[in-house]
């Protein structure tokens, strides 16, 4: 006598493989961006955390688009997971010319990503809108690599930027 009920917003290997995708197209324009190299540089973080939280760099808004396109990436996936967007002059990249960090879910799967700007955009810091899989009052950024130590020592530490919580995990 009970009922089962079915959540029909099951993620698709595809979403996953297109935040993956660009997440790693961004780490390799970070590594041949001088002024991105530079800002993280000055801010302390070590080339092992940049490895280790996988920081990248989105450029213009075309190339993003291309390399979606270019790769046969589904555009309209692309929208709902909130790698790109559509506004009154057609299709733009949601992170434009920022330094890019790659959200985790609680069990280690990219969900989204936070972008600062290095080039004076308006707003500082852009992050992925809500998703199907990112939901941004659900997570914590970094978590995913520090919830083993959460549960042993019984203790979080909780900051408020990308950058703050990487300079924690480098200093132990």
């Amino acid at each position: 006598n009970f009922s089962l009920d079915y959540d029909d917003n099951v993620e698709k290997k595809q979403d996953i493989k297109i935040l993956e995708e660009v997440n790693k197209y961004y780490q390799k324009l970070f590594v041949n961006n001088k002024i991105a190299k530079e800002y993280i540089k000055e801010r302390g973080i070590s080339d092992f955390s940049i490895e280790k939280f996988e920081i990248g760099y989105a450029p213009i808004s075309l190339d993003t688009i291309n390399f979606l396109k270019s790769n046969h990436f589904n555009l309209t996936e692309a929208i709902e997971l909130g790698i790109i967007d559509t506004g009154t002059n057609g299709l733009y990249s949601r992170f434009i010319e920022r330094i890019t960090f790659p959200i985790y879910s609680i069990n280690g799967k990219l969900v989204g990503f936070g972008g600062r700007t290095i080039t004076g955009h308006n707003a500082k810091y852009v992050n992925s809108p809500q998703t199907k899989l990112f939901n941004k009052s659900r997570l914590l950024y970094g978590y995913h690599l520090a919830k083993e130590k959460i549960y042993k020592n019984k203790q979080i530490i909780v900051c408020e930027g990308y950058l703050d919580v990487i300079m924690l995990h480098q200093a132990g």
